[in-house]
């Protein structure tokens, strides 16, 4: 099942991206991507290069604007600094992207 939902978010966001979609475009593609996976998909874009695209299973963000989800684990440590550029969330798995890390914060453990 996480393979299904890793592989349709991958395939809209790479979509997304090169199409640099407006609404309409957002809900063909919506569309068929639950024709494929057999779920419900939906899609934003916000307009300023960022991607939410969330399914029953989870959820995937990329963008400028991206920001930890709410259930995220308070007690995990992450990056004070470092801007956030992608999160994938699976039912409680996370998996987080960062840019513009230190070196000093990757030594310290964050």
């Amino acid at each position: 099942m996480r393979t299904t939902i890793a592989a349709a978010i991958g395939a809209v966001t790479l979509s997304l991206a090169l199409t640099a979609c407006c609404h309409p475009a957002e809900n063909v593609l919506e569309q068929l991507t639950e024709d494929q996976i057999g779920a419900d998909v939906d899609i934003n874009a916000d307009g300023n290069g960022g991607v939410k695209v969330e399914t029953e299973g989870g959820s995937y963000a990329v963008g400028n604007n991206v920001q930890l989800p709410d259930n995220f684990p308070k007690d995990v440590p992450h990056p004070d600094e470092a801007k956030l550029a992608s999160v994938f969330d699976a039912s409680g798995t996370y998996m987080l992207m960062f840019d513009d890390i230190s070196k000093s914060e990757v030594d310290a453990g964050k």
